[in-house]
């Protein structure tokens, strides 16, 4: 019998972060996407588990306290593998308390007539995915923690 999928992520609620490994839907693919990333972030449930390894323990994390989580890879290279590209939109997020950070938003879920960020963060989806300006990282955003977003005309 296979282990459950997972995929290793820093957790940051505020004031606290942590690493954890998220579990991840038993359909995944050799190649961890965005998407599957993605699925049990913004599916309906209220709580999901979270495995970490000091303390040896299976965490329930309530998702409206979790202010981002951050996945992180080797190189932009090794990015790119997991992250479409199809539509990404430059911006710069003011998330509360007093954080900001600067990337591409990648526009996922898409649908005909939602062609603004705006129409894309209005969707009922609670995570948005951002791709770090500086870093190898996407970070998952917990809209509710958004301030406000500059979108960057290029």
């Amino acid at each position: 019998m296979n282990a459950r999928p997972t995929v290793e992520l820093l957790f940051d609620f505020g004031q606290r972060q942590w690493v954890g490994r998220l579990f991840l839907p038993d359909t995944v693919g050799e190649i961890v996407t965005l998407e599957d990333v993605l699925t049990p972030l913004n599916d309906d449930r209220e709580f999901l588990p979270v495995a970490t390894a000091d303390p040896p323990f299976v965490w329930i994390v309530n998702k409206q306290a979790l202010c981002r989580a951050r996945w992180s890879f080797d190189s932009i290279i090794d990015l790119e593998k997991h992250t479409p590209w199809d539509r990404r939109e430059r911006v710069r997020i003011e998330l509360y308390p007093e954080t900001s950070l600067a990337g591409y938003l990648v526009v996922v879920y898409q649908r005909e007539g939602f062609s603004r960020v705006q129409d894309f963060l209005n969707m009922p989806h609670r995570f948005i995915p951002v791709i770090d300006q500086n870093q190898p990282w996407v970070w998952f955003i917990n809209k509710r923690h958004i301030l406000r977003i500059g979108h960057v005309h290029d």
